[in-house]
C-alpha cells in the first residue's frame, strides 16, 4: 500500500494556458519587497523543490526567503481550472489539468512521504487504464486494442500536481515568499553571498549565508552573472545537463465527459502522424468532465509561433482517433515549454539526458556558499532525475547539507 492510512482510490471554446491556473489562497510579496534583506538561506526557484526545500527550512526555524522569477509558484508544475461551465458544479471546483508533470509512482517513496507529510493522501487516485489503446500509423490507419494503456499503475491527484506545490506554499509565511523576482547576480564576498534580483533599473538586493539554487543548472549559465566569476568548465558542467521537459509542449482538451470510456477506450493513444505522439486520459477521479492530453511531437524549433495551428491540428487528429464528438472541445490548453525563457535556453536542443550535477563548484570561491537542488541535480539512487521523486529527493540532499553547513558557521562565529 502506497500509504499507512490513506489508499488511492480507482477512477472509475477554446482557451489557452490565460486561464485560470489553481491559485495558492495566500498572497506574496513581488520584488518591490525583496530590498535589504538579510537571511540565512536565500532559495532561488518556486517549483517543488524550492518550495520543498524552504518550507522544511521554515519548519524547522531556520531564517530564509523563496524568489521565483515568474508570477506565480509552482515551476514547471501548472495546473489549469476547467473552464467556468464546469467550474459552477461544485464538485468540478476542485478539479484540474496538468500541462506539466501529472503522475508519479508507487515506487517512489520521496513523493509518497512528501504526500502524507500534506495530509493530501485522499486526493491521489489511479490513472484510468481499462479499455482499449489506439495505434495510428504514419499511413493513417488507425487501430484499437493493440496494448494496454502505458500509464496503467501510475497515479494522479485531485487538483493536479499543483495541490502539492500550494501546500508547501502554504506552510511558509507569505512575506517570505517573492514573485516577480528573477535572480539576475551573485556575489561572493567575506560576510556569504550578495544576491541581485531584477534588472538594473529595478534592482533589490538579499544577503545570506547560503544560497539554493532550486534551477536547472542551464538556466542558471544562461541567467546568472557569478562575481567572482566561475570558469569555463564550470560553465561547461551546468551547459552538460539538459533540462527535464524544456523540449515539451503539452496540449489538453476538455469535454462534458468521459466519452471515449463508453466505447471501450481507454483514452490512450499513439500516433506516427501527429501532431500528438502520446496521448492518455486526464479526467478527473469521478469523471465529472472530461479531458484528454497529448505530448506533441513536432520539434521545438518548427512549432514555435504557431499555437493556433497546433491546437487545431491536436483537435483534428482528436477526432480521427476517438470520433467525432473529440473535435467539439468547451476548452482546450497549449503549454510549449520550449518557449518558456524560465524553462528553456537556446542550447536545449542537446541530446543530453538529466543527470545529477558533480560537484561543480568544489573547486572555486563558491565551495559551499552554493547548493543545487532540482530533479536535474538528484544523486540519488533511485534514479529519479527527471521526475518529480527527483526533484523531492535533490531538496532532501540540499538541506541535509545546508544543515550541516549552518552549524559549522554558528560554531565559527561561536553562537
Amino acid at each position: 500500500m502506497l500509504y499507512d492510512d490513506d489508499k488511492p482510490r480507482k477512477t472509475g471554446k477554446r482557451g489557452t494556458t490565460e486561464g485560470a491556473t489553481v491559485g495558492v489562497g495566500q498572497s506574496f510579496t513581488d520584488r518591490r519587497a525583496v530590498r535589504n534583506i538579510r537571511t540565512s538561506v536565500l532559495v532561488v526557484g518556486g517549483g517543488i523543490s524550492g518550495l520543498h526545500t524552504a518550507a522544511s527550512l521554515h519548519k524547522a526555524g531556520i531564517d530564509c526567503h523563496l524568489v521565483e522569477a515568474r508570477d506565480r509558484l509552482g515551476g514547471r508544475i501548472l495546473s489549469m481550472s476547467p473552464p467556468a461551465s464546469l467550474a459552477t458544479e461544485e464538485r468540478n471546483s476542485l478539479h484540474a489539468v496538468d500541462l506539466g508533470p501529472s503522475w508519479f509512482w508507487p515506487e517512489q517513496p520521496h513523493m509518497a512521504s512528501l504526500i502524507r507529510e500534506l495530509h493530501l493522501g485522499e486526493l491521489v487516485f489511479e490513472q484510468y487504464s481499462e479499455g482499449d489503446t489506439i495505434v495510428e500509423y504514419g499511413s493513417g490507419r488507425v487501430q484499437r486494442g493493440v496494448s494496454s494503456a502505458s500509464m496503467a499503475g501510475s497515479y494522479r491527484i485531485t487538483g493536479g500536481m499543483q495541490a502539492l506545490t500550494n501546500a508547501l506554499a502554504m506552510s511558509i509565511d507569505g512575506h517570505r515568499v517573492h514573485v516577480n523576482a528573477p535572480l539576475t547576480q551573485l556575489a561572493c564576498n567575506d560576510e556569504g553571498v550578495e544576491a541581485s534580483i531584477g534588472d538594473s533599473a529595478t534592482k533589490q538586493t538579499v544577503s545570506s549565508d547560503f544560497v539554493v539554487l532550486a534551477l536547472p543548472p542551464r538556466v542558471v549559465d544562461a541567467t546568472v552573472q557569478f562575481l567572482p566569476p566561475l570558469s569555463e568548465g564550470h560553465h561547461e558542467q551546468f551547459r552538460s545537463v539538459s533540462t527535464w521537459m524544456a523540449e515539451h509542449a503539452k496540449f489538453v482538451a476538455i469535454y462534458k465527459s468521459p466519452f471515449w470510456r463508453g466505447a471501450g477506450l481507454s483514452g490512450d493513444a499513439l500516433s506516427q502522424r501527429g501532431p500528438l505522439t502520446e496521448i492518455h486520459d486526464a479526467s478527473p477521479a469521478d469523471g465529472s468532465f472530461g479531458a484528454l492530453f497529448g505530448f506533441v511531437g513536432i520539434p521545438a524549433q518548427q512549432r514555435s509561433g504557431l499555437v493556433t495551428e497546433m491546437e487545431s491540428l491536436a483537435v483534428q487528429q482528436l477526432g480521427r482517433l476517438f470520433g467525432d464528438s473529440a473535435t467539439k472541445p468547451i476548452a482546450v490548453h497549449y503549454k510549449d515549454w520550449a518557449q518558456d525563457r524560465f524553462t528553456a535556453t537556446p542550447v536545449d536542443s542537446s541530446s543530453a539526458k538529466p543527470r545529477g550535477l558533480p560537484e561543480a563548484l568544489a573547486d572555486s570561491p563558491w565551495n559551499g556558499r552554493i547548493l543545487f537542488s532540482g530533479s536535474e541535480t538528484s544523486r540519488g539512487r533511485h534514479h529519479s532525475n527527471g521526475y518529480l521523486e527527483g526533484a523531492i529527493e535533490s531538496s532532501m540532499q540540499s538541506l541535509q547539507a545546508l544543515k550541516a553547513a549552518l552549524s559549522q558557521t554558528r560554531a565559527n562565529r561561536g553562537v
